[in-house]
C-alpha cells in the first residue's frame, strides 16, 4: 500500500498518515532552535535556523494539533525551500516505519516556515526530522519525538 493510499482527513485537507503524524505540534510560548555547529548567535549567525514555536520534544498530545515551525535565514542569505526535507519515523509494535513527507506538506510551507491548524494526528510515537538550507548551502536540522494519544 502506498502512503498516498492511507489518507487521513483533517481540517487542513487530505494528508498521508505519516504527514499528519509529522505535523503534530501544539502551540508553546517558548521556542527552541537548532543550527549547525558553525552557528553564532544573533543576526550574524552563519546558518539558517529552524525555530520550533509549537513543538515540544518528548511531549504527549491529543489530536487535533496545531503546527508552527519557523525558518529564519542568516543575515546574508535567504531560505532555499527546494532544500527542505521532512521525514517521520513512526514507532510501532512491529518496528519503525520511515516516510519522506516533504511533498505532502508543501501546501503549508512558506519561506517563513510550516504552519497549519487542527491537524488530526494518528495515535503513536513519531520522530520528525526537518532540514533546510539557505542560498549559500548552509544547513539547519531539527529533530523531535512526540507521542499522540487517542
Amino acid at each position: 500500500m502506498t502512503i498516498g493510499a492511507r489518507l487521513v482527513r483533517s481540517g487542513l485537507g487530505m494528508f498521508a498518515a505519516a504527514t499528519v503524524a509529522a505535523l503534530a505540534f501544539p502551540a508553546l510560548a517558548a521556542s527552541e532552535t537548532n543550527r549547525d555547529a558553525s552557528d553564532v548567535s544573533g543576526p550574524e549567525r552563519a546558518a539558517p535556523a529552524i525555530v520550533l514555536r509549537a513543538p515540544s520534544d518528548g511531549g504527549v498530545y491529543a489530536s487535533p494539533i496545531g503546527i508552527d515551525i519557523g525558518f529564519e535565514p542568516a543575515r546574508d542569505a535567504a531560505i532555499d525551500l527546494s532544500t527542505l526535507k521532512i521525514t517521520v519515523v513512526t514507532h510501532t509494535l512491529f518496528g519503525d516505519l520511515s516516510f519522506d513527507i516533504t511533498d505532502d506538506v508543501d501546501a503549508h510551507v512558506s519561506p517563513g516556515g510550516i504552519r497549519a491548524r487542527d491537524a488530526n494526528i494518528p495515535a503513536g510515537e513519531h520522530t520528525v526530522t526537518i532540514s533546510i538550507a539557505d542560498t549559500l548551502q548552509r544547513q539547519a536540522r531539527q529533530e523531535l519525538t512526540i507521542t499522540v494519544r487517542n
